[in-house]
């Protein structure tokens, strides 16, 4: 009883940042309501990534004992810090591109969610089916449409162009060594799947 007793008088403190687990909340709105987000879209994060990444955690009764309700609290105040699903709209086109781009990709890593939260809660790891329809959407979003208005703003810019790269192709790939995908130098103008050191899914090969 005074190891129980202490447990939830240390989950009062916050190492790692209050995350407002228990706070009560007026009603809130839902998470990615944005009509350019199908809803089979909209689904999978509210379901799998909405824990951690958005201000309407679902806190589970462990969460009240410390030291796992710091373990917790580090989790979410560092997920809401690098997206924050609630505050969708509030984000640019070009941040919803690149958080798009990002969702698919950790997911098919397997990155996210992250290991200790598919090990308790197992029904949120991401199945092929959902990983095909995350990957539609960041292509989708990503697409040519989306760009249309870049595309006739003029000259091209090569530092806007280093910073794109970066956010949205870094995940798979480097200028000039092989990761997930292969290396970039000199695509130009290069026949498809003809770097000589990078294995190439039959399916690429054709």
């Amino acid at each position: 009883m005074i190891a129980v007793g202490a447990s939830l008088a240390l989950a009062r403190v916050h190492p790692f940042g209050d995350a407002g687990l228990y706070a009560a909340r007026d009603a809130e709105t839902p998470i990615m309501n944005d009509p350019q987000v199908p809803s089979e879209v909209r689904t999978i994060p509210v379901e799998k990534c909405a824990d951690c990444h958005s201000t309407q955690t679902r806190a589970p009764i462990y969460g009240r004992f410390a030291p796992v309700s710091w373990l917790m609290e580090r989790d979410i105040t560092h997920g809401r810090e690098e997206m924050n699903l609630t505050f969708w709209d509030r984000y640019s086109a070009d941040q919803q591109q690149t958080f798009a781009a990002k969702i698919a990709h950790e997911a098919k890593a397997q990155k996210m969610p992250l290991l200790q939260y598919r090990m308790i809660h197992w029904n949120t790891r991401v199945t092929d089916a959902e990983l095909r329809t995350l990957a539609n959407w960041a292509h989708v979003v990503s697409g040519p449409e989306a760009g249309q208005s870049a595309m006739h703003a003029g000259e091209g810019d090569p530092v806007r162009g280093m910073e794109l790269f970066e956010k949205r192709c870094t995940g798979c790939h480097s200028l000039t060594q092989n990761h997930q995908g292969p290396r970039l130098q000199g695509v130009f103008g290069h026949t498809s799947g003809s770097v000589a050191d990078y294995e190439y899914s039959p399916t690429l090969k054709k």
